[in-house]
């Protein structure tokens, strides 16, 4: 849909009647609030704003306000209007102004700066505990000289974003949860029209499972100002067989004034007389975001799998994670149960000769003992026996080298470890660590 404001401005009429034009059109709230000089202008150029022009058949933004800046970078008028007084009017006098006007639904959505603290770089954010809905802003410059008539358009700009829809096609049928993240949007809007760079925010929906079973989806319309630079898609995917996360980058940003459809297929295992026209314009063309859930995209989580890989564990700030061997390596074991020396030299050729995964770079390596601890109780690893314990496995702990097992006694897990001695019965399943 269209919005249109219109701001225009007759020279003309009596002072008196400027006068009352614009205070009848202000908001209903004290010039003290708003910090709105009282006090006649002795300039001789009228400025008339209107937020709703004639004959105008298309819903006009319902509030608005024009923050008038002189060549000295002082806000010297605001002018505001709303749904019942769509007029304000000020005098200026001749001059070079920058108009700032800033269109929205809701007045009390976002925390606008008033006149007398109002600067071009000032802060727009959305108030705590509001939604975010529609802001249009727009920024232009006028020279008014004595007896001038100028007429001005001034078309007001989304600044703004719509993601109308999130789906994932072609999920398996034993899923029980998807949800959709996007980062990083910013948070706020300069008065010029700008964005800062911090701070920014994240964006997650639930998805609904659909009648057919095999799609989730929201539509949640979700209004958001733009991504600070191409934005990451992170899709996480619960079922029975844990859980599963995927990211993807996005080509570009996403910028303002456009709805947003974003498409997943499952494929893992894959003055003077100054007349102006405020003009809000209509939405870009919608546009959809399409890719695909597949190995290239997956990233790991900790107690699941990864390409086949078990997850030991994840830090995410420093994308990297830790996995383990897919199997037990062979070994030749020493004669000694108690030269520690020999054993560990008896695992180094096993662990250099075992395929990495693909891509990486990093050597295999013996598990930390905290690591070992997370292998040794996690029953998609390890069958305790009927003594409760579990297989045990070579580890470093701390800087000696030795092994590790756990103990399951009903509900609880007891991790022992020890460096000597040693048997064949001790098993060799290193991790290595990867960047994702």
């Amino acid at each position: 849909m269209t919005h249109v404001n219109k701001i225009t401005s007759k020279i003309g009429g009596m002072l008196a009647v400027c006068s009352l034009i614009a205070f009848s059109s202000c908001e209903k709230v004290s010039l003290a609030e708003e910090g709105i000089s009282s006090e006649p202008s002795t300039g001789n150029a009228l400025l008339t704003v209107s937020t709703r022009g004639a004959g105008d058949s298309e819903e006009a933004v319902t509030y608005g306000r024009v923050y008038i800046f002189n060549s000295s970078g002082s806000c010297v008028q605001m002018l505001s209007t709303d749904e019942d007084n769509n007029t304000a009017s000020a005098l200026l006098d001749a001059g070079t102004y920058t108009l700032y006007a800033v269109g929205m639904e809701d007045l009390d959505r976002f925390n606008l700066p008033t006149q007398t603290n109002a600067t071009p770089t000032s802060v727009i954010a959305l108030q705590s505990g509001k939604v975010m809905d529609d802001l249009l802003m727009q920024t232009v410059e006028v020279t008014l000289e004595d007896g001038e008539t100028l007429t001005q358009p001034i078309s007001l700009e989304h600044k703004v974003l719509s993601i109308d829809q999130m789906e994932i096609k072609d999920v398996p049928a034993d899923v029980t949860q998807v949800e959709m993240s996007i980062s990083s949007f910013y948070s706020t809007v300069r008065l010029n029209g700008t964005y800062p760079d911090t701070p920014t925010e994240s964006y997650t929906m639930t998805l609904t499972k659909q009648t057919d079973g095999t799609t989730w989806k929201v539509t949640p319309q979700q209004k958001r100002f733009p991504t600070k630079g191409a934005p990451t898609i992170t899709v996480s995917i619960t079922s029975p067989r844990g859980n599963q996360s995927f990211s993807y980058t996005a080509a570009e940003a996403l910028p303002a004034n456009h709805h947003f459809t974003l498409s997943a297929t499952y494929k893992a295992t894959q003055g003077s007389t100054l007349e102006m026209v405020l003009t809000a314009s209509d939405w870009g063309e919608n546009r959809t975001v399409s890719f695909d859930l597949d190995d290239d995209n997956k990233i790991p989580v900790a107690q699941s799998y990864f390409n086949g890989y078990y997850v030991v564990s994840v830090d995410a700030d420093a994308r990297t994670a830790v996995l383990l061997a897919k199997n037990a390596l062979n070994y030749t074991a020493p004669s000694s149960t108690t030269d520690a020396a020999a054993w560990q030299a008896a695992l180094t050729d096993p662990m250099a000769a075992l395929t990495k995964p693909t891509g990486v770079t990093n050597n295999w390596r013996l598990p930390t003992s905290t690591e070992t601890s997370i292998v040794s109780k996690d029953t998609q690893i390890v069958t305790f026996n009927n003594s409760g314990n579990s297989a045990i496995y070579f580890c470093t702990i701390g800087i000696d080298f030795g092994w590790g097992y756990t103990k399951k006694e009903g509900e609880t897990y007891t991790f022992n470890t020890g460096t000597t001695p040693f048997g064949s019965q001790i098993k060799l399943r290193p991790v290595i660590d990867i960047n994702y």
